[in-house]
């Protein structure tokens, strides 16, 4: 047994060690507390490294921490010698503290589980483990080693002084331990369900929850990256490197699908990103590039890498960087895969003069590709395309787009049979066609026509026909056709327009008519089937004559009466008018100007659901399947 004059000495040194942990002198309070510890005559001396026979804090978890006290210990820790000096224990929490404060935290861990195999019925050693597991953010444990203290130490002491400091401490954390993070302990298939619902970004966002929500959604498994598979960056506040590039592709198991940047300038896309996509993406099969305004990237010094994805899709919007390289390798590498290739980025030049188009010269027949969307930044020089070359490259082309670019024959031999299953023609009103009086040939088995600008009815409608009609049949099929121009003819209707637009009023294939309707209506304008009309230049004809423009309303609405939508652009017509329309069947009407327009028509739609009406500002182009709401399509229009 220690003398008075020792523990008198003791105490003096153990006060002089906390005196040097306030002041911070770290070094110094170690020391101290650590020869107090060594002096003990139990022999349990000061240590950093954990007991290899022990462990605490996953026993305290587990409920089975006595059986854990009660073990043997073989190695040199000696955790099965037990200690009643306070001078001991006091040393050890204060060596604990001190590691504490220097952000020792595992080291502070192991020096607390000595305390608690040392003294198991004290205090002091609990209140400094659960202290400890909570700044590890580890509150179950943390609440688990207040609960069994207390029980420990009830049975021992019930009226302990600091028993109702361990009360106090098990109460603050009891609501985060019991508020368990459910998702670490959810099968990786169902957590997969649940965030499959998110889109890219806020996938993101959920990373930053906590460690466990990141270690969820990033782990290894199959399950877990199909969740990253499309990737796609809508809104990027700061510039992403190419290193962060490729850690979002590790999320994926490096098998990202699908890649889409909606602007080029904020995401900071740059040459050696560019080049990280091309190379590194291998299962790509998805690619879409747009930006906000122009984004010129620095000459690439190195040639791409030859291992290019294959891919399904290519878009590059009007103001995405062109890089020719890039382009030809991809389209070169996915011969055998693309199915929808847009380019409406294309650098304005001047008319070619060759058959094979400079940027087709090397490409491969593209059997796959059905879409084809061509197109050059607004407001630039116009790019000068050479159709038949890409007549020859896309043989099997079911959809065309093209706005902004002047195609041409010119010099060149017309394929007999230009995209034979071609279903679908979109034309821009930015079209300059550098035809050389010969028509463009559509095959009678087109669905869709829509040509927003009236000059290219020379090359499309009228030419075909006056040169030789029984050459170009009827289209029955014809499914949708809109013309956005006024007719230059003197005629009440031309013949060409009858030809394009009777047959499949009569065969009731047409379901969607837009048309510039200022002239008398033949008797033939009329169908069961017809479901749309867009509506614009009866004011032309008739001025501000309320009744009148009404009037032809309904006789338009008695020639379709299976109406469900109208598009009436900003035609004056009444709102009673309108009303009307509504009562007979038409769901759907859709007119520009300002908000409070329709706002009497859109009360009155409120206060009759019965009809199930709406009433949309906007235009119905953006319904088209080949229209690009992304892009700044009203420059177009």
């Amino acid at each position: 047994m220690a003398s008075s004059t020792d523990l008198d000495a003791l105490g003096a040194s153990l006060a002089k060690a906390k005196a040097y942990y306030n002041d911070k002198h770290y070094s110094k309070a170690t020391a101290i507390f650590k020869q107090i510890i060594d002096s003990c005559i139990c022999g349990v001396q000061a240590r950093t490294s954990p007991c290899c026979c022990k462990s605490l804090v996953p026993a305290i978890t587990d409920g089975a921490v006595e059986a854990e006290l009660r073990k043997k210990c073989l190695c040199s820790a000696k955790s099965d010698v037990r200690c009643k000096s306070a001078m001991h224990i006091n040393a050890l929490d204060g060596l604990a503290a001190v590691y504490e404060a220097k952000g020792q935290i595992d080291t502070a861990l192991v020096v607390a589980e000595a305390m608690i195999n040392l003294a198991p019925r004290e205090p002091k050693g609990y209140l400094r483990l659960g202290r400890l597991l909570r700044l590890q953010r580890s509150y179950h444990p943390a609440f688990r080693t207040y609960k069994e203290g207390i029980e420990l130490v009830a049975k021992k002491n019930s009226s302990h002084p600091l028993l109702s400091t361990l009360h106090k401490m098990r109460d603050k954390v009891k609501h985060s331990a019991l508020a368990t993070d459910p998702l670490p302990l959810m099968p990786l298939e169902l957590v997969a369900m649940i965030f499959a619902d998110l889109d890219f970004r806020s996938l993101c966002k959920c990373l930053r929850v906590s460690k466990s929500w990141k270690s969820v959604l990033t782990t290894a498994d199959k399950t877990i990256q199909s969740l990253w598979r499309v990737q796609n960056f809508s809104h990027c506040a700061k510039p992403v490197r190419a290193a962060q590039l490729q850690k979002y592709a590790m999320y994926s198991g490096s098998a990202v699908t699908q890649l889409v940047i909606r602007d080029c300038r904020q995401f900071g896309l740059d040459a050696n990103a560019l080049g990280r996509i091309a190379t590194s993406y291998r299962s790509l099969k998805i690619l879409k590039l747009q930006a906000s305004g122009d984004l010129q990237l620095q000459t690439i010094s190195r040639p791409f890498s030859p291992c290019v994805p294959r891919l399904t899709s290519l878009y590059l919007g009007f103001y995405a960087p062109f890089v020719p390289e890039l382009v030809n390798q991809i389209i070169t590498s996915s011969a055998d895969t693309l199915q929808e290739l847009t380019l409406l980025n294309l650098p304005g030049r001047p008319i070619v003069t060759a058959f094979a188009d400079p940027l087709t010269a090397n490409w491969p027949i593209l059997q796959k590709l059905r879409t084809l969307r061509l197109g050059s930044r607004p407001y630039k020089d116009k790019a000068a395309l050479n159709m038949a070359s890409y007549m020859h490259t896309s043989p099997n082309v079911e959809e065309v787009w093209l706005e902004g670019i002047s195609p041409t024959f010119r010099n060149a031999s017309k394929p007999a049979n230009p995209w034979p299953r071609l279903k679908r023609l979109f034309m821009g009103r930015s079209v300059n066609w550098q035809e050389d009086g010969t028509p463009f040939p559509l095959s009678s088995d087109i669905e869709e026509l829509h040509l927003m600008s009236i000059h290219d009815t020379g090359s499309f409608l009228t030419r075909p026909w006056m040169q030789n009609p029984d050459a170009y049949p009827m289209p029955k099929n014809l499914k949708r056709f809109t013309l956005r121009d006024l007719i230059p003819d003197n005629e009440v209707w031309p013949a060409y327009l009858e030809r394009w637009v009777r047959p499949g009023l009569e065969s009731g294939s047409l379901k969607d008519l837009g048309m510039m309707f200022s002239k008398p209506h033949p008797d033939w304008l009329r169908s069961y089937e017809l479901r749309f009309l867009s509506l614009k230049g009866l004011s032309l004809e008739f001025g501000t004559d309320q009744f009148a423009i009404d009037e032809a309303l309904s006789d338009l609405l008695e020639r379709f009466p299976r109406l469900e939508g109208l598009d009436i652009a900003q035609e004056p017509f009444s709102n009673a008018a309108l009303a009307r329309a509504i009562q007979r069947g038409v769901k759907t009407i859709y007119f520009r100007g300002t908000h409070y327009a329709r706002a009497g028509l859109r009360d009155w739609a409120l206060e009759n659901p019965q009809y199930n009406a709406l009433i949309i500002e906007g235009d119905y182009i953006r319904d088209l399947p080949m229209s690009l709401p992304n892009e700044r399509y009203n420059d177009f229009y």
